[in-house]
Parts: C-alpha cells; structure tokens; sequence
C-alpha cells in the first residue's frame, strides 16, 4: 500500500453528534421513465418498451414528465400551425398516468407538480391580440401594445377549475405535493407589469408575495424561496417575514431535498445551509455533489438526486468528503481526495487519491478506510470510474479518458482505447453489470462484461448526452429519444 495514502487521508474525523437519520428517496426499486415520442402520424407513450398509449392524428409539442417519471402531461399540436401563425387556436393537453385523459383544448402554457398530482394551464388565449402586437412592434410602433389575455385553470383529479383571468403567461409555480398554486397574473397596461404572485389552494386565491418573483416553495405554504431587484430571499409564510441569502449567489446555486424544506446554496463565500427557513449557516468550503448509488435515486432534469431529508447524507467538496449530521453542521470524513464514488448497496466510497490511490470508506461505526489492491495508474489526466452493482468489479479510464480499463480480483485490463482527440465517457452500469460507454465526437454506444466489447449503436452528431434516467438507459438527441429497453436494442423515435 502506498503510504502517502493515509498520509494525505489521515484525518478521519470520527462524528460524536451524525447520527443516520438520512433515508433513499425511493424503495431502491428501478423506476422505468414514460417516453413520449411522435410515431408516423400519431403520438406514442411508452413505458420499458411498451406502447401504453397512443394520440391518433396528432404532433408532439411539448410533454412534461414527474419527478419519478411516472406520469406525464402531453400538448399536442391537430391543426397543423405554428403557435404564431393565423388560425392557430392552441394545443390539445392530455394526462398520463396508468390511462391517458383529454384534459382541454385551446392550451398555451401549462405546468406539471413534481408528484404529478395537479396540472396548470392557460387556455383561450387572444392569438388575435398577440398577431397585432407582433405585427406593431414589426413596424416599429411599440406603442399601440394590447394586454394578451387567457384563462387560468388548475386540474387535479380529472377536475378543471378555473382560477382567473391573467395575461397568457402567466408565472406559475406548484408546491410539491400539487396542493398549493401560485401564480403572478402579469397584468400590465403597456408600461407596467405587477408582480404580485397569489395563492390558490381550492378557496379564494389569496396574496402570497408583492413585488417579487417566486422561484420556488415549499408545501402548507411555509416557505417561499423568492427573488426581488435586491437579491435572494426565504419568506416565511404567504408575505411573511423576509431572509435575505447571500449576496454572490444565482438561480443556479439551489440545491433543495425532495419537499424543498432544506436548502443547499453554492456560494463562492462556500456552502450554506438552511433547514426550515432558518438563517442560512455556512458550513464548507465547497459543494460538488451529493455521493449516492446512482440507481437507487431518483433524478430531477438539473441532474441532481431527490434527497427526502439531507441530514445523514455524504458530499464531495473540492477535496474532501463531508456528512452532514443530524444538526445539519457537518463533519469532514476524509480529505486530500480527488473523486469518489458510492456502491450501490450505499455501504462504502471508494475513493482517488491525489496520488492516484485507490481505497474505500466503509459508512459505518469506526468509520475505517482500507486501500483496493490494484494496479491502476490514472496517468495523472482526467478520468471517469464505476462500480458494477456487487462492487467486485470496478471500470475507469486514464490518461485523460484515452484507456478504458476494468479491474477485477486486484489485476486491471486495458479494454478499449482511442487515438487522437476522442475521448470514451459516459459510463454507465446497467443491464445485469454490464457496462454501457461512448466514445468519439460522433458518439457511439459500446457494451461490454469485462470481458468482450460489443458495438451497439452509432449515433447522429447533434446528440446531447446520453443518461440513466429512472434506472433506464436513454439518449437524448435535443427534443428527440433514443432508449434502450432490453439493453442491445434502440428504438429511434423521430
């Protein structure tokens, strides 16, 4: 074993006050992510493979997917006409979830709750008045501005209830639990626009926040995560008291659990946390990322796992390893480390050393760190690393993602390598251990069990990433799909 492995990890501070009250976000079961695809002339939703249902004679506009994947709310587009287009009187919305529901015509914007219980949505929208002002500003006359009116309903339970009557787009937020709505009317006049966000949860809507935007909230309406000209703010209650947060921080810094109750922020000052509302508390350097089993989490679109409560869960600063405890203070595990990564079975991290040494972190009482005995040389370059799910085989890259190696029993492999400025990445675990990475500019999908590589697909040069969402493997091309649904076959959605 190297030396200078615990001479640069040593500091193993062992925690008197974390406890283990952090819990998965789901039952570890793999969840299979709806897809909603145009199929010739038709819409098509699936679900691992299956077609569950289809919309006839219809084009896909936009569909929203729940945080687990299980429901989805689907516009689709019969007329043939673009939104700004003469003619075009809006989109046709439906509801997936075990069957699929008509629920309206005449749509424009619409919105999903996290859980997928409740929908939002716009309907009768004055194109007329939005073809004018258009057709004004094209001539340059910024005067002649008409207010763009539409009707606001919110449905749940196979039930539409009409809110008010707002400008078409409206801003529009759920709770999580689909319970509260909040929504900022955006009325002007051509000079002015309020912004006055109001509540409805089944009775009279009623004032939630003057002069503001809401960004996000929290469920029973207790805390309202918000943004005015002065910064950041947590507001406690429906226009209760106001938090200012840090002032370095941007929409992108948040980081919340799973009822948006706890909240992680990303300065540059560190990182900062607040459970309840409370006064945001800095407590690190740093923030990368939670370290979990991927395929135990569910996932939301930012690439960030659905945590239920943040307290017992592990994270990766700059160059160290930290729990966060039942106070929500937190603890430095080990430090002088470059990346790690947590077995599926959420029992241990392995972890890289900056010398390139490879050793695991056993999550339990003493806390102890035992090295992997190997033969990796990550080549000083940047690198990827994975787990097969029973943790007896691990597969990395190096000398900057060039070499794909697979170490098992202590003895590593060269498996595939690339010449010139391609790179392999994109790894992932699935179908039975096997390993699924890409490599070159125009990526191309291998598999491999260690032992053989496989060339499974070539895809076009516009692909954005490839990803497990919901434990199935699926490839993004922008709005377009690929999925793999028996692990060696794509379907291609066009």
């Amino acid at each position: 074993m190297k030396r200078s492995l615990f001479a640069l990890f040593a500091i193993l501070l062992l925690l008197c006050s974390c406890g283990n009250s952090g819990k998965l976000s789901t039952d570890a079961k793999f969840y299979g992510s709806l897809g909603i695809h145009n199929k010739g002339e038709n819409v098509e939703i699936t679900n691992g493979g299956a077609v569950v249902a289809t919309i006839e004679d219809a084009k896909l506009a936009r569909a929203k997917r729940s945080v687990d994947g299980k429901t989805a709310v689907i516009a689709i587009n019969k007329s043939g006409l673009e939104e700004y287009e003469r003619g075009f009187d809006g989109y046709s919305l439906f509801y997936f979830r075990n069957e699929l529901i008509h629920i309206a015509d005449g749509v424009h914007d619409f919105i999903l709750s996290d859980n997928g219980d409740s929908v939002s949505y716009t309907a009768n929208t004055d194109y007329e008045a939005m073809l004018r002002n258009l057709a004004n500003i094209s001539a340059g006359d910024f005067d002649s501005h008409e207010t763009v009116l539409a009707d606001l309903y919110v449905w749940n339970s196979g039930i539409s209830t009409f809110i008010d009557k707002n400008s078409y787009l409206p801003g529009m937020e759920f709770s999580p639990d689909g319970k509260d709505f909040y929504y900022n009317p955006k009325f002007d006049d051509g000079e002015n626009v309020t912004f006055d966000w109001y509540c409805y949860n089944g009775g009279e809507p009623v004032l939630a926040a003057k002069d503001t935007n809401i960004r996000w909230v929290s469920n029973n309406r207790e805390l309202l995560y918000i943004s005015t000209g002065e910064g950041y703010f947590i507001q406690k209650g429906l226009d209760g008291e106001r938090i200012k947060l840090p002032e370095e921080i941007n929409y992108f810094d948040f980081t919340f659990n799973a009822d948006n109750s706890q909240l992680l922020l990303t300065a540059d000052s560190g990182l900062y946390i607040s459970a309840d509302g409370s006064e945001p508390k800095l407590v690190s350097d740093r923030f990368s990322h939670f370290i979990v089993p991927n395929l135990k989490y569910v996932w939301k679109s930012d690439s960030k796992p659905v945590i239920d409560d943040f307290r017992g869960q592990y994270y990766l600063s700059e160059t160290s390893i930290y729990k966060i405890n039942d106070d929500f203070s937190v603890s430095e595990i080990v430090r002088g480390i470059n990346n790690a990564f947590m077995s599926g079975d959420g029992e241990t991290i392995t972890f890289i050393g900056d010398d390139d040494t490879l050793a695991t972190l056993h999550l339990n009482d003493d806390m102890q760190i035992t090295e992997i005995d190997n033969d990796i040389d990550f080549e000083n370059g940047r690198h990827h690393i994975i787990f097969s799910y029973d943790r007896k085989t691990i597969y990395y890259t190096a000398d900057d993602n060039t070499k794909l190696y697979v170490l098992k029993n202590g003895k590593s492999k060269l498996l595939d390598w690339v010449i010139g400025d391609d790179e392999i990445d994109e790894l992932f675990i699935y179908d039975n251990d096997k390993l699924y990475y890409t490599k070159g500019d125009i990526k191309t999908l291998y598999r491999t069990d260690g032992v053989t590589i496989r060339k499974i697909h070539t895809f076009p040069d516009n692909i954005a990433v490839v990803t497990t969402v919901f434990g199935a493997l699926e490839v993004h091309i922008y709005d377009d799909y690929y999925y793999s649904f028996d692990g060696l076959n794509f379907t291609h959605y066009e």
